[in-house]
């Protein structure tokens, strides 16, 4: 069981090419235990109590378990037109993009995609859709904290092993 205060990380990477499976199983192994019920939307829940998330890019599954709201999620970093990433993100989270792109030293591409994350998690922890997402601070080695309020996203851009593509990964607790 995760104990108070404490988020639990896990992969799941090719098995079975049932999405859901590999998310139950990624959920369960973070939760260290199993008992996972899906929601009408097909939402999974804990029956321990415990919030839980789970994202999927390509054979890749995350999933984190914890006590107090959580979210993850992972995308592929998409080469797209400023303007595209405007539209996608609207003009304030597109200016944070802009900033991170800034602080880090990364490309739009780059940044843009960590927004997207940290609003994917914002949205499976319950957090408005309208929610504040403000750069918080920048690690020296690239990774960085956003927040929203009392929520806490960390941010990295990372590359799969054995893989070209850029992947940003981002975690709310």
């Amino acid at each position: 069981m995760v104990p108070d205060a404490h988020v639990s990380i896990a992969f799941e990477r090719n098995g079975t090419p049932d999405r859901r499976e590999r998310s139950t199983r990624a959920i369960e192994s973070a939760l260290g235990a199993s008992g996972i019920i899906r929601r009408a939307n097909g939402k999974p829940e804990a029956c321990n109590g415990c919030d839980v998330s789970a994202s999927h890019s390509g054979d890749l599954t995350m999933a984190v378990a914890g006590r107090s709201p959580v979210g993850c999620d992972l995308e592929v970093v998409a080469t797209r037109s400023t303007a595209i990433w405007s539209d996608m993100l609207g003009i304030d989270r597109f200016k944070l993009a802009e900033l991170i792109s800034a602080e880090t030293h990364e490309t739009l591409d780059q940044a843009a995609t960590r927004v997207w994350t940290a609003v994917e998690c914002l949205k499976k922890a319950g957090a408005g859709i309208d929610a504040p997402l403000v750069l918080n601070s920048v690690a020296p080695n690239g990774w960085i904290l956003l927040t929203s309020g009392d929520l806490k996203i960390v941010s990295g851009v990372v590359k799969r092993d054995g893989d070209s593509e850029d992947l940003a990964i981002a975690l709310l607790t």
